[in-house]
């Protein structure tokens, strides 16, 4: 099934996957060309109601299993209200996850550090960007300096 979602700000047409009070698994169209459209319309037109159930159990004509196929393009949000979401990075994404930011407030203070434990690194030094030399002004096509024009005989 489709539906519009505003994700982190954006509105986005996804196929739904699963959707559940809290969350909800989707496959943005933006992230599909037309013959991924195709294949996951059947799957959806098959199944509306839990697409993700039909893609485990779904061989495609090229031999290969749709969930595992469409694997590294399948996303997961936060819902919020209304049709808002905000996108949770997977695992092997860098940054921080929405899971990240709530731990955050739960966890407790360090305790002091001891004697043995390592100095933290210092800060690296700012780069100064150096400019490239200036190029020289490039060259105009036709004659050198000093040299007539050519002059294309008349047939």
């Amino acid at each position: 099934m489709m539906k519009d979602y505003r994700i982190d700000g954006k509105m986005q047409r996804v196929f739904i996957l699963a959707e559940s009070p809290e969350r909800v698994a989707y496959i943005s169209l933006k992230t599909l060309n037309r013959i991924d459209y195709n294949r996951l319309n059947e799957i959806s037109i098959k199944n509306p109601k839990n697409m993700l159930e039909e893609m485990r159990t779904t061989t495609l004509e090229n031999g290969q299993n749709a969930l595992t196929l469409y694997d590294n393009i399948i996303q997961v949000s936060v819902l919020g209200t209304g049709d808002t979401a905000t996108r949770m990075k997977k695992s092997d994404e860098g940054g921080k996850s929405v899971n990240d930011n709530a731990n955050e407030s739960i966890a407790e203070p360090a305790s002091n550090p001891s004697d043995d434990a390592p100095a933290p690194a210092p800060a690296p030094a700012p780069k100064t960007e150096q400019k490239a030399p200036p190029k020289p002004p490039r060259r105009r096509p036709g004659p050198k300096p000093g040299q007539k024009p050519a002059v294309k005989p008349k047939a």
